[in-house]
């Protein structure tokens, strides 16, 4: 296969692989392997992940007052869903 690039685009290749110790041949095909690799899916998932990575950290706190309202706040909310369930089963024990 025979990929044309533009002379502007063929530059910017050769730098960056020469940056990293590849030749451009090699570096070409890592990218596009890389590309090829990564459903959208998969980028879906770790995108979410990280969301969720970010606001954990935005919300760790060590205030003892803080952290005992967010027990309550679990332990009301574990209730409410047990006390709404069709069946005898708790959904939180």
């Amino acid at each position: 296969m025979h990929v044309p690039l533009s002379s502007e685009t063929m530059d910017r290749l050769r730098r960056e692989a020469s940056r990293r110790g590849l030749n451009p041949e090699d570096f070409a095909r890592q990218l596009i392997e890389e590309q090829l690799s990564h459903s959208p899916a998969a980028q879906n998932v770790k995108r979410t992940l990280d969301l969720l990575d970010q606001w954990d950290r935005e919300d760790q706190t060590d205030d003892p007052a803080e952290l005992e309202r967010r027990r309550k706040d679990f332990e009301q909310f574990k209730d409410a869903i047990n006390a709404s369930h069709s069946s005898d089963r708790k959904i939180y024990p």
